[in-house]
């Protein structure tokens, strides 16, 4: 009699307890089938005029219409995006506040920063990617250097005295700029920037002689006749800018491709993150989304979350060598 007493009294405090941990579980159960239930926050580690800020201009308004909510833009620049990549890496993560990465420009930063940064590429898990676009060198209208060949050869005889402005120290324009000086045989002087925008400033102003910009941020000034492109960092010439030669074309094996991912905090719900995965496919495919990306000099091209993983992973180790052989590993 006491030992089936004894066995009630326990039957009934486990039922207690997983009653409770149900009662706990709940809300996120809810929450998850609720979402989203108020506006996404999207982070930018970018000023607005910059590549991360135009390409989130057009697609986050399109994916606001599928995900029943608004998403907003929040620019948080400063250290190669790292300063918003650490604001989002510490949110909950509830879907409600995700971050626009620019790459190579958060990888490189995290290779290069790792012992000091409070965040890894682990604390993101990968939604999408969109907006590709190679970068020109390009110069001022009134450079005395007309052509890449000038170009190159007034670096190669006067080390140092060619300046170029990027976003950063370690960010992906100041490694590409750095190796295709080493390809070229040019010592550049850098000057970096918080961001794409000042970066185009500098030289619009005359205060250095170069920087490689994506057409996004640049073709307008190359159409107004304040820029010009000297030269495109891809495999094949641009098709609107057929009389603007690649360095491959030149003899220097040399390309750049700047790209924008959506990532979220690690350890949300999956299906909070298949909803946000579904609204940013539809979003990023919709016909409308695809020509105004396409006009601002964007590819068209997407990838998933586990081809965007993919692609972080292949590149991972290219860039961790690029980097050491550049002495940015600190």
């Amino acid at each position: 009699m006491f030992a089936r007493g004894k066995f009630i009294k326990v039957f009934t405090i486990v039922l207690s307890l997983i009653g409770i941990l149900v009662g706990i579980q709940r809300p996120c159960w809810s929450q998850a089938l609720q979402y989203p239930d108020r506006p996404v926050n999207i982070v930018i580690g970018f000023p607005p005029a910059g590549g991360a800020g135009l390409s989130a201009q057009v697609i986050f308004p399109i994916m606001a219409t599928f995900l029943g909510q608004p998403c907003l833009l929040n620019y948080k620049p400063g250290a190669i995006s790292a300063i918003a990549a650490d604001y989002v890496a510490k949110q909950k993560p509830d879907g409600y506040t995700l971050f626009w990465s620019a790459e190579p420009y958060l990888l490189t930063k995290v290779i290069t920063d790792a012992k000091i940064l409070t965040f890894k590429l682990e604390d993101f898990i990968d939604i999408g990617a969109a907006a590709f676009s190679n970068l020109f060198i390009v110069v001022n209208a009134k450079s005395p250097l007309k052509t890449i060949d000038e170009f190159i050869e007034f670096g190669r005889k006067n080390p140092g005295k060619l300046s170029y402005s990027t976003t950063g120290i370690g960010g992906g324009t100041h490694i590409d700029t750095e190796l295709f000086g080493e390809a070229a045989n040019i010592k550049f002087n850098h000057i970096p920037f918080p961001g794409g925008a000042q970066a185009m400033t500098a030289l619009l102003g005359g205060h250095v002689d170069m920087t490689l910009s994506a057409k996004p941020r640049c073709e307008s000034y190359i159409k107004s006749g304040m820029l010009r492109a000297l030269a495109y960092m891809a495999k094949e010439r641009d098709p609107q800018y057929r009389d603007v030669p690649t360095l491959k074309e030149k003899g220097y094996d040399v390309e750049s491709t700047t790209w924008y991912r959506l990532v979220a905090p690690k350890g949300g719900p999956q299906s909070i993150l298949k909803k946000l995965e579904d609204a940013f496919d539809r979003a990023v495919k919709d016909q409308n989304c695809m020509s105004r990306l396409e006009n601002l000099g964007f590819s068209a091209d997407y990838l998933n979350s586990k081809e965007t993983e993919r692609k972080i992973k292949s590149e991972l180790p290219k860039y961790k060598n690029i980097l050491g052989k550049l002495g940015l590993v600190k």
